[in-house]
């Protein structure tokens, strides 16, 4: 994800606000982003938030091997969490985000959805915000993952890192991890 950031023409001089959203337990995702973060503006030090990004965490969509029964209330709560974060839930007004680029699990599912929804119900301030990019998972060679096959339909641009995934809107722009 952070390789496409760095090849990708989003320039941080126009993209000044960040903010990075993990599920629970991902350690590693949110230190990835504070490491990228860094490369951009080398006087972030190690774990002090720069004025420029912010890193949310949000209760996890669904557990490995969790049961398609309970994972409703789970996805359900995630969803809360992302709508709060994307409606910058702490600001006076609502402050969208212009683009959300997300790969992995249902976490990205839910994100997306709840953009869609606000961006359908006309939520103010949110009409020509949060164009969706999903990155389909380096691991998916062969078949693309649950969430890659709900969102493919959803979002603006659909990447994968397979040529062999490339059908249909898929975008194959090489190995991008």
């Amino acid at each position: 994800m952070f390789l496409l950031l760095r090849r990708s023409s989003l320039n941080p001089l126009i993209y000044t606000r960040r903010s990075y959203v993990v599920s629970e337990g991902d350690d590693f995702s949110a230190q990835r982003a504070v490491e990228f973060e860094e490369s951009i503006d080398p006087t972030t030090t190690c774990g002090e938030l720069s004025k420029n990004y912010d890193i949310y965490t949000v209760p996890r969509a669904r557990k490995i091997h969790q049961s398609l029964l309970t994972t409703p209330p789970s996805a359900f709560r995630c969803c809360l969490a992302c709508a709060s974060v994307l409606r910058g839930s702490n600001k006076p007004s609502p402050e969208y985000p212009d683009l959300i680029i997300c790969n992995g699990p249902g976490t990205a599912v839910c994100i997306v959805f709840v953009g869609l929804v606000l961006k359908f119900f006309g939520a103010r301030g949110a009409v020509g915000k949060m164009r969706t990019i999903y990155v389909e998972s380096f691991a998916r060679v062969r078949t693309l993952s649950l969430s890659g096959k709900i969102l493919k339909w959803a979002c603006d641009r659909f990447i994968v890192q397979w040529e062999r995934l490339k059908v249909g809107r898929a975008e194959y722009l090489g190995v991008l991890v």
